[in-house]
């Protein structure tokens, strides 16, 4: 037969033009390509920054530079002072503003700062021995060993290399180098509590209970097991709670434990009525109505709300038959939407959550648009406390929102696949 066909050589007819480019697909494609090489590179650059703003605040507090990085040793004074106060017998004083904030400057010198103490009494049990370290070594363990812990368990979900690299070298993390703050513990706290869950094993109870030093990250978990089944390890958290509660007061003292119930109405009162840390440091739905000029009531009714639709996700999708990873991650990525009193520091969790989503599904099969959104929310986490500050924008709201919207849309996904399989089985 004839082949009618246009050849290459062929001349173009007058009147057929050439397609255009479709500029918005190459501009994705460019963006694709570019994302993929510039990752790694980016990585380590943030990832030394980070280690580099840690670096600066140790030799600053020794006295040995004299950058202008704000007080010495930064947040860690509260942390070192009230593990000093343990030590001695005062850790219920820790709980008096005042008596507080003339303890830091005692043990801190000229450069301590006011602090107020709103954390459990079992976060001291942490504390104690570093203050019976010296002041430089005790702030290079606080941290550097959250960094490496945070590293392992990255590798630890997705074996390869560049798994560590991009996690650390994620912008969020130079908040809480910034301020010496304990945002990375408490996310390697929850990672290392959900590791052997992914690995089809029971949530570690331990674990889950050493949550307890930061509770209003803890309300997911609870809800998570009980959907699930997961009763053993739900009685077990408790009991684990129980002697970390019975421990601390056999340590520090019973009274411990009363002077931190006594001190809950003060502590509201600071940390949600007064915003005492100011709302441009908050990540939470709360804090961003609050960010808006927006009444107390009006904030509790959104964050209540807007928890209760996160609490409901998790409900749902840990009773059913999704994957363990898309569990975890959908528990890790509600955390932020369910706790009123949520710093820029804690978001470093949002990594862990995506961690778990590229375990499940690799980065190269994610919709173009989801791969966008992780992009955006990793490069531009470092601009949340800014926009927040100077234009009042909540978007580290937004950021919280956008992981846990990526969670949901992969659960999604996964739990429409099982169905449609299901249908199209024959019986």
């Amino acid at each position: 037969m004839q082949d009618f066909s246009p050849h290459d050589d062929a001349p173009i007819h007058p009147h057929t033009r050439p397609p255009h480019p479709d500029i918005m697909a190459e501009t994705a494609a460019f963006l694709d390509r570019f994302i993929r090489l510039a990752a790694v590179p980016l990585s380590l650059f943030f990832g030394l920054t980070t280690l580099t703003i840690s670096t600066c605040l140790l030799l600053n507090g020794m006295g040995l530079t004299h950058l202008d990085l704000g007080p010495h040793w930064h947040d860690f004074q509260s942390f070192w002072s009230a593990g000093i106060a343990a030590t001695h017998g005062n850790g219920g004083k820790l709980y008096d503003f005042v008596w507080h904030s003339a303890h830091i400057k005692q043990v801190i010198g000229v450069d301590g700062q006011e602090f107020g103490w709103h954390y459990p009494p079992q976060f001291l049990l942490l504390l104690a021995p570093l203050a019976l370290l010296p002041l430089p070594l005790a702030f290079l363990l606080w941290c550097f060993v959250p960094l490496v812990l945070f590293a392992r368990l990255a590798y630890r979900l997705i074996p390869d290399w560049r798994a560590p690299v991009i996690a650390i070298g994620s912008p969020i993390f130079f908040a809480n180098a910034g301020y010496a703050q304990n945002g990375v513990l408490s996310t390697v706290v929850i990672g290392f509590a959900l590791l052997p869950f992914i690995d089809n094993k029971s949530p570690s109870a331990l674990n889950t209970s050493l949550l307890a030093f930061k509770p209003h990250l803890g309300l997911v978990f609870p809800v998570a097991f009980a959907s699930g089944g997961l009763w053993s390890t739900f009685w077990l958290a408790a009991f684990w709670l129980i002697v970390q509660i019975s421990l601390t007061a056999l340590v520090f003292g019973p009274h411990i434990w009363i002077d931190f119930l006594g001190s809950l109405a003060q502590t509201k009162l600071i940390v949600m009525n007064e915003i005492g840390a100011g709302e441009h440091h908050y990540a939470s739905v709360y804090g961003s109505v609050r960010l808006l000029n927006g009444p107390a009531s009006l904030a509790y009714l959104l964050q209540g709300l807007v928890a209760g639709l996160s609490l409901y996700g998790v409900w749902v999708v840990w009773r059913g038959g999704t994957s363990r990873n898309l569990k975890a991650a959908l528990l890790v990525a509600a955390i932020p939407l369910t706790a009123p009193y949520l710093m820029h520091y804690d978001m470093i969790m949002a990594v862990l959550a995506c961690l778990l989503l590229i375990r499940q599904v690799d980065i190269d099969r994610w919709p173009q648009h989801d791969r966008f959104i992780l992009a955006g929310l990793w490069l531009g986490s470092v601009l949340n406390h800014g926009l927040q500050k100077d234009y009042a924008i909540p978007a580290a709201l937004i950021c919280n929102l956008l992981v846990y919207y990526l969670a949901f849309s992969m659960t999604r996904r996964e739990r429409n696949r099982i169905s449609h399989s299901a249908i199209s089985t024959p019986e």
